[in-house]
């Protein structure tokens, strides 16, 4: 039977305040266009409006739903970063270092370094996002946010229990 890891931090999803933010824009985007080209077209060639309002609509919900799913999930094994469809689960022994991202656009944000050198990004980590996650105003030291020490901290441990004393592999 396999055991569940036990989650040592899991960045709180943004859903919500993005489902109320979406569905604002999601009703009055499509109704606006509507109202729009009705006027524009008259009574006549109501199918293309109708169409474009509800192809509008649907991509409004895809987008709404691939930006709501960012995760960071750190456990005592590793950590799991989602970043819109896309998932990857890496074991800390395949983790280098944990860095925080310090260009302008993207201080703050959590960037995992693998020993093969490729850097995974953490959308959820954003200090944008940090009010909606729950975890107050960002701090402008980008190294003293939750996510980041948080991932730290799950990593030295680990490390830590790799390395003591008297372990033999």
């Amino acid at each position: 039977m396999l055991e569940t890891p036990v989650v040592l931090y899991r960045a709180p999803r943004v859903t919500p305040a993005l489902i109320g933010i979406g569905a604002v824009s999601l009703v009055l985007g499509p109704g606006v266009l509507l109202l729009g080209l009705v006027l524009i077209s008259g009574e006549r060639g109501m199918l293309i409006p109708l169409v474009l309002a509800v192809l509008l609509l649907v991509g409004s919900c895809a987008l709404l739903w691939v930006v709501g799913r960012p995760l960071l999930e750190v456990t005592a094994s590793g950590v799991t970063v989602r970043n819109g469809a896309i998932a990857r689960r890496c074991d800390w022994a395949d983790v280098a270092r944990i860095d925080v991202d310090r260009r302008r656009r993207t201080c703050g944000r959590v960037i995992v370094r693998l020993v093969d050198g490729e850097s995974l990004p953490v959308l959820a980590s954003d200090p944008r996002w940090s009010i909606l996650r729950g975890e107050g105003v960002p701090s402008l030291d980008p190294e003293r946010s939750i996510p980041y020490l948080r991932t730290v901290d799950a990593h030295r441990r680990w490390l830590a229990t790799r390395t003591a004393p008297g372990r033999v592999d």
